[in-house]
């Protein structure tokens, strides 16, 4: 009978240990796989739209079920502009998840949204806040459709509503603010940024706040809630590139190449900081200097757009037309969804 029972145990124990092995290598694969799509999220948002793809594709092959249970992943095809194949993951997802039917629900309605069909988005947005009121997407989601069919008293209710219903939602809190802001209403905008500061106690309340307040021509209330966020967060550098649009908005153009420069030697690895002080240093008359701080960004940071395109225009402004069709050829093939490049490259002749 020991003999037996001992025999049991060891078998418990040896199934025991061989499930905890096959969880240590799925929380491996599951890191391995968020790591990837968070690299081609981060990849996608400094304007590269084809290594994403190739990472989903290889993400989407390799792990086929995390693929589908991941709403970074999946949320990526949206931004790629893959709806159909979201369209299609959607009711595969469900069947194989269930429990996940939230994530596809809000999914639907992102989707439906991002493809430009306002009508499909509001039902999927109703039928999302109708079944799950806590999320935030189906506020969202409702008042962005309202937004492009002109209805925008309807999209500020709906938002508000959300900021009621979702306490919790700091992204939620953030677009009512802008959407006051969107109508010029800065009194307004300020009080609604105030209220992310006190529900979230985040950078864009207190920036957002300072934005308004300069609009109101509020410049030193607006400083002195600038250096409490430099104070409060200063490892991030929109709180002192904030400090840096007050100068320009001043009009104190040397300042702001002063702050601008001192936002960059403090952060090297921010990618506006670059074009921001070239664009200084262009309005102090000092195109050479701008076009070498262009140079550097766009040789730390080739995959930012923004520094690509400031460094191909800097080369037209100081009239080299051999750079200039470099510069533009570069940037063409590094982002072909760029309209300005391909009319540029058009029109030279580049190919």
């Amino acid at each position: 009978m020991f003999g037996a029972i001992s025999e049991w145990w060891e078998r418990r124990k040896t199934l025991k240990e061989l499930k905890a092995l096959d969880r240590q290598g799925h929380d491996a694969f599951a890191g391995f796989f968020n790591d990837q799509i968070d690299i081609a999220t981060e990849a996608l948002r400094k304007g590269d739209r084809v290594k994403p793809l190739e990472t989903w594709r290889k993400m989407r092959a390799l792990y086929p079920d995390l693929a589908l249970k991941s709403e970074a992943a999946l949320s990526l095809l949206i931004s790629l502009g893959q709806y159909d194949e979201l369209e299609a993951l959607i009711p595969e997802g469900r069947g194989r998840h269930p429990r996940l039917e939230e994530m596809y629900t809000a999914l639907a309605a992102r989707n439906a949204l991002a493809r430009g069909d306002n009508v499909e988005a509001l039902k999927r947005a109703d039928l999302l806040r109708r079944k799950y009121p806590s999320r935030a997407e189906g506020y969202a989601v409702a008042a962005e459709a309202l937004i492009r069919q002109g209805e925008t008293d309807a999209a500020e209710t709906m938002i508000g509503l959300g900021v009621r219903h979702v306490t919790g939602d700091g992204a939620l809190c953030e677009r009512h603010a802008r959407l006051a802001m969107d109508r010029n209403d800065w009194a307004e905008g300020r009080t609604r940024w105030k209220l992310v500061w006190d529900r979230f106690e985040s950078t864009p309340g207190l920036l957002g706040q300072a934005d308004c307040l300069m609009r109101l021509g509020q410049q030193e209330e607006a400083a002195a809630i600038i250096e409490e966020a430099c104070d409060r967060f200063h490892m991030n550098p929109w709180c002192f590139a904030a400090r840096a649009e007050l100068a320009t908005a001043r009009g104190a153009v040397e300042d702001a190449v002063t702050a601008w420069q001192s936002v960059l030697n403090q952060f090297p690895w921010f990618e506006r900081a670059y074009w921001k002080l070239a664009e200084a240093l262009q309005q102090v008359g000092r195109d050479a200097d701008a076009d070498e701080i262009l140079r550097v960004g766009a040789a730390r940071s080739p995959e930012d757009r923004e520094t690509a395109l400031a460094f191909a225009r800097s080369a037209d402004r100081l009239g080299q037309a051999d750079q200039a069709r470099t510069r533009w050829s570069e940037v063409a093939h590094r982002f072909p969804d760029c309209e300005e490049a391909r009319e540029r490259t058009t029109a030279s002749g580049i190919r």
